[in-house]
């Protein structure tokens, strides 16, 4: 079933909130606006392409038989447009190495063309267990990888930064590893040529935050990690997104989760701007509105030199007001221009689109894939999706470390995979019509 709300936006462009397939993870966890404006989704091995107004050009299931035929992976994949309008998917499949609750997992690449059609599949096999988290082009054709390893000798994961060529081959691949786990997130291509990577890592007996940059092989150029302190507690930080900035710094976006009494008492949203060099220009705490858990989930930059936000916002058992995905809208000091809070479902991504809106994608309606196209403040015309909220915004301090992980050089073995690629059909209904204003067309 595809329940759908559609109503025309900002100069002319759609804006509507629509749900797709029922979903098998968390919903749509990734998206890219493609070149004719509409948009690419993926939700855990299903790709799904629309137009700009949100209607389904195509959607595939893509299962890589990794064991023989008849035995399919799940895979988590996330996609992204490529520079020939295809598609690149990263994520993982069910390995060959058996382990004490079943078999590992092996890292998983799909090319696509741009009607869904598979030009190639190929898995990156190490000794343990490993994946893909996102591929993203690169500048020169070919692909860089983020994922994870935990080697077969180790109980701790690893951050897997592997360069790969048009067709899928390893140029280069390294491991960035700590005294425990590395929990990498988020990489892009920099201006530069090289890449800029966020996760966390351990220091100090807890999580950091931790942003590196690398030279255009991979080696390191530097390495920071970053907590909030906070009296009386043991905090764990964690990077979930990183994006290059005009002026070749960064935005970045963390949870700050503090534990207190042996567990989890509340968590904020941590956004910090930073310099080229990893230095902190300013820093703000997002609290979603209420006692809770605030987790975010991406930033991206919008066409005044701003930043879109998205995150989940989880009220605590002593905690108040509404939970669910929320957007906040920040100028490019850090200020905030507005903030809305979404119930019913959860965020997973949101991006800025090329007219100055948002497209905001997770989960929602009892299960349902779901995908928001919004205008520049956070609405759909015509229907009531999104109310504000009275979060705080406020300026924090922070501990900023220089760390010295050395990266290793791997050696995966790569295999090409077949692919079970299905056509799963969705009738669609229509939740919410308004015609246009005078002013829009």
């Amino acid at each position: 079933m595809v329940l759908v709300r559609t109503v025309l936006g900002e100069s002319a462009a759609p804006t509507w909130d629509r749900t797709y397939m029922p979903t098998i993870g968390e919903g749509v966890n990734s998206v890219d606006q493609t070149r004719d404006n509409g948009f690419i989704m993926s939700d855990y091995g299903r790709v799904m392409k629309t137009n700009a107004a949100g209607m389904l050009e195509w959607e595939r299931g893509y299962w890589p038989v990794t064991r023989g035929a008849g035995v399919f992976s799940y895979p988590y994949g996330r996609v992204a447009q490529t520079d020939d309008s295809g598609y690149i998917v990263a994520g993982s499949a069910l390995g060959t190495k058996p382990t004490l609750i079943g078999y590992d997992n092996v890292a998983w690449l799909l090319k696509l063309d741009h009607r869904g059609n598979v030009e190639w599949s190929r898995s990156y096999d190490m000794p343990g267990e490993e994946g893909f988290l996102l591929a993203r082009q690169t500048s020169d054709g070919g692909y860089i990888a983020l994922g994870t390893w935990t080697p077969s000798w180790s109980l701790f994961s690893q951050a897997w930064l592997v360069k790969l060529s048009p067709t899928g081959d390893v140029e280069w691949q390294h491991a960035y590893a700590a005294v425990a786990f590395v929990e990498p997130q988020s990489v892009q291509q920099t201006a530069d040529g090289g890449f800029i990577v966020a996760g966390a890592l351990p220091l100090y007996n807890s999580q950091r935050a931790w942003v590196f940059k690398t030279d255009q092989m991979g080696s390191m150029v530097w390495q920071k990690a970053y907590a909030v302190p906070v009296e009386n507690a043991v905090i764990d930080d964690h990077a979930h997104w990183v994006h290059q900035t005009s002026d070749g710094g960064y935005v970045v976006v963390s949870d700050v989760t503090v534990f207190r009494n042996g567990g989890a008492e509340s968590a904020l949203a941590w956004i910090l701007r930073l310099d080229a060099d990893g230095s902190i220009v300013w820093q703000k705490l997002y609290n979603g509105g209420g006692g809770g858990f605030t987790t975010p989930v991406s930033v991206d930059d919008m066409s005044d030199g701003g930043f879109i936000v998205a995150g989940n916002f989880r009220v605590s058992r002593s905690g108040n007001g509404p939970g669910g995905p929320w957007l906040l809208r920040l100028n490019a000091e850090g200020g905030s221009v507005w903030q809305k809070i979404y119930p019913g479902g959860v965020f997973s991504e949101a991006r800025g689109t090329r007219n100055g809106g948002i497209i905001a994608v997770g989960s929602c309606c009892g299960g349902f894939a779901s995908a928001l196209r919004l205008d520049s403040d956070g609405s759909v015309h015509g229907c009531s999706v999104g109310v504000s909220s009275n979060a705080t915004l406020t300026d924090t301090d922070s501990i900023v470390t220089d760390t010295n992980i050395t990266s290793v050089d791997t050696s995966a073995a790569v295999t090409p995979v077949s692919v079970t690629v299905t056509t799963p059909t969705f009738p669609t209904q229509e939740q919410c019509t308004a015609l246009p204003n005078k002013n829009q067309s």
